[in-house]
């Protein structure tokens, strides 16, 4: 990984110890800055994941290979699209989803199910896949967890999105809000 210049370089192991470092990026500010600051730090990543709900604006859709660039010029992991299929409806999209039912998304109801299903589920999926965990033994080949980093803002709305989301992480998870 190529690192800023003159900047001190800390790496993945001294903040992270040896687990492998996922991001949750959402290609806005707080996540973009977070990946800028990460490679500043000299932060190791193992995987980059982008939940695509079918709903994105084009404008975020066309961002994501600038990003991609971006990221291989770091020589830093490329986003992964990570996308939900729904295998009983056949829904490809959030939007498609809440047309069929008649329903508004549940963040328009103070709720974050969608989120849940749409970005969260498809996430721990990919990367059980993507790291090898092990059903049986609750546990990645590696050891016991993995740190996941989210880019939230300091402001009050995400703090109350931190502190509802404690304590109902998959399990092998350590969440990190940079």
């Amino acid at each position: 990984m190529s690192h800023h210049p003159g900047v001190g370089v800390l790496r993945a192991h001294d903040e992270f110890g040896s687990d492998p470092v996922v991001v949750a990026y959402g290609a806005g500010v707080d996540s973009t800055a977070m990946l800028i600051g990460l490679r500043d730090r000299g932060i190791d990543l193992t995987l980059i994941m982008f939940a695509e709900t079918g709903s994105e604006k084009p404008e975020t859709m066309a961002y994501l290979p600038i990003m991609n660039a971006w990221l291989e010029r770091q020589e830093m992991p490329l986003i992964h699209r990570i996308k939900r299929r729904s295998p009983r409806a056949g829904d490809t999209s959030l939007h498609g989803e809440c047309l069929r039912k008649s329903v508004l998304p549940s963040l328009a109801c103070g709720g974050h199910s969608c989120s849940l299903k749409w970005k969260v589920d498809p996430q721990w999926a990919f990367t059980r896949d993507f790291l090898g965990w092990n059903r049986r033994q609750q546990r990645w080949p590696h050891g016991a967890t993995i740190t996941k980093l989210i880019g939230y803002d300091a402001g009050p709305a995400d703090a109350r999105r931190i502190a509802n989301a404690t304590g109902k992480w998959p399990p092998g998870h350590r969440y990190r809000i940079p």
